[in-house]
């Protein structure tokens, strides 16, 4: 039989950064919706959301120009990733990485990513149906 020993945790959700605002909001039921700021809702049905909000991906040590090239979804995976090892109090280089995992969870992770690669790719295929023949 294997075992596994969950060492550290961290959560970045729409409850907020970290375990205890998870915690609280799981613990007091309360709602973690609201209006949705991170793209203009106005032509959608849907104008309510579930938003993580309050990362900043310079604070956790990811600078701006790698920030640009990486996932909001892969940002906070990182930002999960080396949390949950302080958590645990784990010194990175002390740690054997062939008996150390990440588990990590998402909905859909990835999405601005492929929403900003289908605009480009749909701009680019309109563009070239307007040029003159």
């Amino acid at each position: 039989m294997n075992h596994v020993v969950v060492t550290g945790m961290y959560a970045i959700s729409p409850a907020g950064l970290g375990l205890d605002s998870l915690w609280r909001v799981v613990r007091d039921g309360k709602p973690c919706g609201g209006p949705i700021t991170r793209f203009n809702s106005s032509r959608n049905a849907a104008w309510i959301a579930a938003e993580a909000k309050d990362f900043d991906a310079g604070i956790w040590g990811i600078d701006a120009n790698e920030a640009k090239g990486l996932d909001r979804a892969t940002q906070f995976a990182i930002t999960a990733a080396q949390s949950a090892r302080q958590h645990a109090g784990l010194d990175a280089s002390q740690v054997d990485p062939f008996r150390a995992g990440v588990c990590i969870g998402t909905a859909i992770g990835g999405v601005d990513s492929m929403e900003q690669a289908f605009n480009q790719l749909c701009c680019k295929h309109t563009e070239e149906r307007k040029k003159p023949k």
